[in-house]
């Protein structure tokens, strides 16, 4: 007693099942740990803008951006006269790849250069 601060959350907001926030290896923060700057942000975050911390919420953040940087790169290939309907298979492609590559459908490469295995 007293000697940790434990964190659970539930951004469905319907009052149902509270879950340890952000998961359940780190949920607890131990009075020592609040000289962590990242710490006292989340504890703030909590009282002055709790749905940030919802995890939905960052990713709608990162969907948001990835979709600003591929229509940037559609307006730029087809500004180098590159067909629209081959951008946009050209893109679609690079999505189906972001998506296979996430849920594990591509092999991970040791190497972490990037590159993968050929």
């Amino acid at each position: 007693m007293g000697q940790v601060i434990q964190l659970f959350a539930e951004f469905s907001r319907t009052g149902g099942n509270y879950i340890p926030f952000p998961d359940p290896r780190s949920y607890q923060i131990k009075l020592q740990d609040l000289r962590d700057e990242k710490i006292r942000h989340r504890l703030r975050q909590i009282w002055t803008d709790p749905m940030a911390l919802d995890p939905c919420y960052a990713n709608a953040q990162v969907t948001r951006e990835v979709a600003k940087q591929l229509a940037t790169l559609a307006k730029s290939l087809e500004a180098d006269g590159h067909p629209a309907h081959q951008v946009g298979a050209f893109l679609t492609r690079c999505l189906f790849s972001m998506f296979a590559e996430d849920v594990g459908l591509l092999p991970a490469s040791d190497k972490g250069d990037g590159k993968g295995e050929a």
